[in-house]
């Protein structure tokens, strides 16, 4: 929950408990679920018996959820979805999936991450096996500017997968950069090149 608390969510908590509108909440451009996973960790919780073990499970737990919600919430079944997840809420099978199917995914690293550093994340993206790997692995890494003309970071893409390193970031990008993450997440929902 640090996400919705201190980095993309609708608003910031302040040492006083008030509460101050977030300008850079990603919520301007999409409804957003913030979920914990798995069960059992931060605000998700259930049984004991039902706390997941896996990624299947966890897997398996989201879309139980997500199919739950959407029964609740039918008006928003046919809208566009997407799939973001911080740190170890990404894992590269899921994006290779996503990659081979023709969906758009967006991986991203600060340049001063010390716990997962931009140089392995690049190398973990340039082992995904998908049809355009290589492809991909080949594509020259160009400047990610912002609309402030900021030089904020380097992009590599090809077709539906793109990876930024992002400039003067750690581990939190959208707590570290949150303008240029309010960029890169809303060019990423309007499928607009980095």
């Amino acid at each position: 929950m640090m996400a919705l608390l201190a980095e993309n969510g609708p608003c910031h908590v302040q040492s006083d408990l008030s509460t101050k509108t977030n300008p850079y909440s990603w919520n301007g451009q999409a409804n957003v679920i913030w979920l914990d996973q798995p069960t059992g960790v931060g605000y998700s919780y259930g049984p004991t018996v039902d706390y997941d073990s896996g990624e299947h499970n966890v897997a398996e737990s989201i879309y139980w959820f997500l199919q739950k919600f959407l029964k609740k919430h039918p008006h928003l079944a046919d809208r566009e979805f997407f799939v973001t997840g911080e740190s170890y809420g990404g894992h590269y099978v899921p994006a290779a999936a996503c990659s081979n199917a023709g969906v758009r995914v967006l991986i991203y690293a600060g340049d001063a991450d010390l716990m997962c550093n931009w140089v392995g994340n690049q190398a973990w993206v340039m082992e995904l096996d998908w049809t355009g790997k290589a492809k991909f692995n080949n594509a020259p890494n160009h400047p990610f500017v912002t609309a402030e003309d900021t030089d904020a970071g380097r992009v590599r893409s090809f077709e539906n997968l793109a990876f930024i390193r992002v400039f003067n970031s750690g581990h939190m990008v959208p707590m570290d950069q949150p303008a240029v993450s309010y960029e890169m997440i809303n060019k990423f929902f309007q499928n607009e090149d980095f």
